[in-house]
């Protein structure tokens, strides 16, 4: 419980960011109804203005906003042509939601009677466990995530009259993840991505950066991960004590979410220097009329090369916020109801 309020966090940032950094009445619309009258904002003091500021506090993503990510809002018009049916929604939402539920009990009964290594170490077998670990991590987060969300968009659609459309998917595309700036920017479920933008963008105006520079993106970076990494550390310090020292907890997510920053920025000054040298074309030398059958494998070696490159930087980085998740017990929680546990019973 503790825990839980602790985390909410991540749903008050876009309110209190968009109330204190803008004014809601001249920077914010509803992209359904741009080029209407005032942009279709409703008149003072009425239960449409109401209605239009709850919409605007609890829409974290900006999911049919004007300041919403292109790709959910794009994702959001998709669903809208196809005028989804309530019903229909909810029943298809619910397959996610069980699968979701099955996997991180089954992540949970693993990790039961998995052996958490103390502290990371180059030695084979133990460097096996670690990344064993971490993946566990990882599906209880993407699972924990998505289950928590499907759950609420089959609640808000079905019984409290929301539309489907305003339900996307929670995360994106896992292909566009060969870089780490794509899984943070392209997949992750970019709850904060908004808020820290704006915050962002008050210091890159204030330094006078140039937008759009590599000293800006640069800014965006580090002020999201920042802003990501204090909250973090927040939310476990309520629930830490016992389990990890306060500034081990602090050390670690700060590591994590500071080095995420400097690794992004390296890997965007050499896909630079990549594209610069156009290397890529030379990977593989053919004649004109053999390159059009082989102009895909350059790209795929690439976007191989990236999924490794990927993998290895969250195995290393990752440790770092895996530890204390760990030692916490996270990765342990008991579900309501273990399926697993009652058929292992059953057995």
């Amino acid at each position: 419980m503790r825990y839980g309020m602790a985390g909410s966090w991540i749903l008050m940032l876009p309110a209190v960011e968009r109330l204190l950094l803008h004014v809601p009445e001249r920077d914010f619309w509803l992209v359904d109804q741009q080029g209407e009258v005032n942009n279709g904002r409703p008149k003072e003091w009425t239960w449409d203005k109401v209605r239009w500021a709850t919409k605007l506090v609890t829409s974290s993503r900006g999911v049919g906003w004007n300041f919403g990510h292109r790709k959910v809002n794009d994702a959001r018009s998709s669903m809208k042509a196809q005028k989804l049916d309530k019903k229909k929604f909810v029943l298809a939402r619910m397959p996610r939601a069980i699968l979701s539920y099955v996997v991180l009990d089954a992540v949970i009964q693993t990790a039961r009677s998995t052996a958490i290594p103390h502290s990371w170490s180059w030695e084979m077998d133990n460097l096996k466990q670690i990344v064993f670990v971490e993946l566990l991590m990882g599906l209880s987060l993407l699972t924990t995530m998505t289950l928590q969300y499907e759950v609420s968009a089959m609640m808000t659609v079905g019984v409290a009259g929301g539309q489907p459309e305003d339900w996307p998917p929670l995360f994106g595309n896992i292909a566009d993840c060969y870089t780490v700036g794509n899984v943070w920017g392209k997949y992750w479920h970019g709850y904060i991505r908004q808020p820290a933008l704006g915050i962002s963008h008050v210091v890159v105006k204030h330094l006078c950066i140039p937008p759009r520079s590599p000293h800006a993106y640069f800014i965006h970076l580090i002020t999201a991960f920042s802003i990501s990494g204090f909250f973090h550390f927040l939310s476990l310090s309520v629930i830490c004590e016992g389990y990890v020292d306060p500034m081990t907890l602090a050390l670690n997510m700060g590591l994590f979410f500071t080095i995420q920053p400097f690794g992004t920025m390296v890997e965007y000054a050499v896909i630079q220097l990549c594209q610069g040298t156009r290397w890529s074309e030379y990977l593989i030398t053919r004649m004109d009329s053999e390159r059009s059958a082989f102009n895909s494998v350059p790209q795929m070696l690439v976007r191989t090369l990236g999924y490794l490159w990927v993998f290895c930087w969250f195995i290393w980085t990752g440790w770092w916020f895996v530890e204390v998740y760990a030692a916490i017990g996270v990765l342990e929680w008991s579900m309501p109801v273990s399926l697993w546990a009652i058929g292992g019973k059953a057995v």
